[in-house]
């Protein structure tokens, strides 16, 4: 027997499939949001940089308040003026670049924001800027270190002064659309926080830390190969915590860095030692701004590889950012 439906039976089926579709579409526009917000979460963060002399500065806020931050790979963590911020936690120390010790204090879980986009921070440090502040002649809120950046693969472009952060994943993968094709890729190794390629001067093998907040290239004196050294002159060196000391400046022929030959490389050489001591494994030196500057440069933290490569002739000065100031 042929069994039929009622019109209130209809009307309920019609009524249950409606359901059913708008469900589906909500879950489907969910999803849709989800990884669209996904996908926006993995665009880089492009920003530009300001010089003042060969240092980085670039504009950012900490837990809402606005500044001027350097911006230095070679520093350990987020640290913070304690002319603007104020600690919290407990105190410890640091040491300079000439073996002076600075008391810091902790502030813990901040949120750093770098054109418009929050990266978590687990710790600061706070400390006096001042001294800092008076070589530079600003305001410095702060300095951005390597705590802040260890989960990006970072693209500097110095023509253009913009930086670049791209988000890594587990695996440390750089972006697929990477301009590396003519890149030279070192890999490099990892003093504490601080990554260093080796660099073959004359018989001596030297170990150079990457330091984007070193404005000049330092050298151990006891490293240096008298038969390859030029002296030039002299030339105030500062630290964050003073004022500076007048060193020898020269340059270095014949240098070899992580495979790449240089026919010379402008150095100061100054004591290294006190800061080396607080690593792990001993630096004789530091690749600095001055350096890095005649390059496109990028580094993964994750992979442990550093690309340099030469602009391109008449190529957009943008090419590497999204030229947006």
């Amino acid at each position: 027997m042929k069994v039929g439906y009622t019109r209130t039976q209809l009307a309920w089926k019609a009524f249950a499939h409606a359901q059913a579709f708008f469900k589906t579409l909500f879950i489907t526009l969910n999803l849709l949001a989800a990884s669209q917000s996904l996908f926006a979460t993995e665009k880089p963060i492009a920003f530009p940089f300001r010089f003042v002399g060969n240092a980085m500065f670039i504009e950012a806020a900490v837990n809402g308040q606005s500044g001027t931050f350097l911006f230095d790979t070679g520093a350990s963590a987020l640290m913070l003026n304690s002319r603007y911020f104020i600690g919290k936690e407990k105190r410890s120390e640091v040491v300079g670049l000439y073996g002076e010790v600075m008391t810091v204090q902790h502030i813990v879980e901040q949120q750093v924001e770098i054109a418009g986009v929050n990266i978590a921070c687990d710790l600061a440090l706070v400390l006096d800027l001042s001294a800092l502040e008076q070589v530079k002649k600003l305001p410095i809120a702060g300095i951005i270190g390597y705590s802040v950046l260890k989960d990006f693969e970072l693209q500097f472009d110095f023509e253009s002064q913009q930086i670049m952060l791209f988000r890594l994943g587990k695996n440390g993968n750089k972006r697929p659309d990477g301009p590396y094709a003519s890149a030279n890729a070192f890999d490099f190794k990892m003093s504490g926080h601080i990554p260093y390629l080796e660099m073959r001067l004359g018989d001596k093998l030297v170990r150079m830390g990457i330091d984007s907040g070193s404005e000049r290239n330092l050298l151990q004196p006891e490293m240096l190969d008298l038969q390859r050294f030029e002296p030039i002159g002299m030339l105030r060196l500062a630290g964050i915590s003073c004022a500076g000391r007048r060193q020898e400046k020269g340059y270095v022929h014949d240098v070899n860095i992580g495979g790449l030959p240089l026919e010379k490389l402008e150095i100061i050489l100054t004591d290294l030692k006190s800061v080396s001591a607080e690593l792990p494994v001993e630096l004789h030196g530091l690749l600095g701004v001055q350096f890095l500057k005649d390059y496109k440069v990028a580094i993964n933290f994750q992979l442990r590889k550093i690309y340099l490569w030469q602009p391109e002739e008449g190529a957009d000065a943008c090419q590497l950012a999204v030229c947006e100031m």
